[in-house]
């Protein structure tokens, strides 16, 4: 499944944290759970990101859920 998933690349999250720069730590922190994130299906993928849904071609994670992490 990770050779599947997609993800606005870390790129575009600078620039956004760049505009936003309240924003920086938390989608930091989320990408590094992404990276590490194993998942091979999406009931795997639910354990870590429960708001992840499936949509033809792709998995899409509600970024809002990110503002929870610590």
């Amino acid at each position: 499944m990770k050779e599947d998933m997609r993800l606005t690349a870390e790129t575009a999250l600078t620039q956004f944290w760049s505009k936003h720069p309240e924003s920086q730590r938390v989608l930091q922190a989320w990408y590094k759970v992404f990276k590490s994130c194993a998942a091979t299906d999406l009931n795997e993928l639910k354990k870590t990101f429960a708001t992840a849904d499936y949509v033809p071609r792709s998995t899409r994670y509600l970024m809002s859920a990110a503002m929870n992490i610590e």
